[in-house]
């Protein structure tokens, strides 16, 4: 989705450097926007983006759309196939274009690619308000998370981490009034352990804590000691998406020394 909108800057900015007869500089200041262009879609999106790489691990996210959003790629499209077809009318009629093809229609599908991410930088505000505003068992919510989904405007999904558990809610900004902050899907943290303890002092935990979101650990038993595993419960998966992610894993023995410690992958 970034890179379509980066080639739509790219042939913008072209085409009129060509009509101002300075194509050079045009070129140049293309590649400077198309970098940055690239950089603000990845931003708009669910998934992290580390900008500070390999300075500092922590990744970035605005979370005001999917990692695929139909309706951009409609527009997009647009843009492109509208010049194509109105060609195919003036050809037909026997009149000449006056200026270079598809410009206006590039125009026009960047404004309202730009409006659409408004649209949703300001639903997604008041995503985020909606869950800050509600109590959940009691508690009040420490950290919120609002991630677009890619089949509607309206619906969003939410994730509320409290004092002693992390929330997995549904929002449906048409109907406000409604939402109840109980019904969601509940995973309580853990209670505090030695176990867990040593966990958090190893390599792999740090490691992964420094780009998880939304951390969720869980404690199992086992014939030699404990595991423990920690999970990122954001960004949620999407409907249809398949795949793997990192979690950490930590052995150790019934008196909560490290065994072992790792980055490994996990189905989710």
């Amino acid at each position: 989705m970034g890179i379509a909108i980066v080639f739509f800057a790219i042939a913008l900015l072209v085409e009129y450097g060509r009509a101002r007869k300075d194509a050079a500089a045009l070129i140049l200041l293309a590649t400077v926007v198309a970098g940055a262009l690239h950089l603000a879609m990845d931003l708009a999106q669910n998934e992290t983006v580390e900008l500070l790489w390999p300075l500092r691990a922590r990744g970035y996210s605005a979370d005001w759309v999917a990692h695929f959003d139909p309706w951009i790629t409609l527009v997009l499209l647009a843009g492109l196939l509208m010049p194509q077809l109105l060609a195919l009318v003036t050809e037909e009629i026997g009149a000449k274009s006056k200026g270079p093809r598809g410009r206006i229609a590039a125009i026009l599908a960047l404004a309202a690619v730009c409006g659409y991410l408004g649209a949703r930088a300001i639903l997604h505000g008041n995503a985020v308000g909606m869950m800050e505003s509600r109590t959940y068992r009691g508690d009040m919510p420490r950290r919120v998370g609002a991630f677009a989904e890619s089949n509607s405007l309206l619906r969003w999904h939410g994730i509320v981490e409290t004092e002693r558990a992390i929330d997995d809610v549904q929002l449906d900004l048409a109907a406000a009034a409604s939402f109840n902050p109980d019904a969601g899907v509940v995973s309580y943290k853990p209670e505090p352990s030695p176990a867990l303890d040593a966990a958090g002092k190893t390599e792999s935990v740090r490691r992964f804590l420094a780009v998880a979101r939304f951390p969720r650990a869980s404690i199992e038993k086992t014939t030699t000691g404990f595991r423990v595993q920690i999970r990122d419960v954001a960004p949620p998966r999407e409907e249809g998406q398949s795949g793997k992610r990192v979690m950490a894993v930590v052995e150790t023995d019934p008196n909560a020394r490290v065994v072992s410690d790792e980055l490994m992958w996990s189905k989710f």
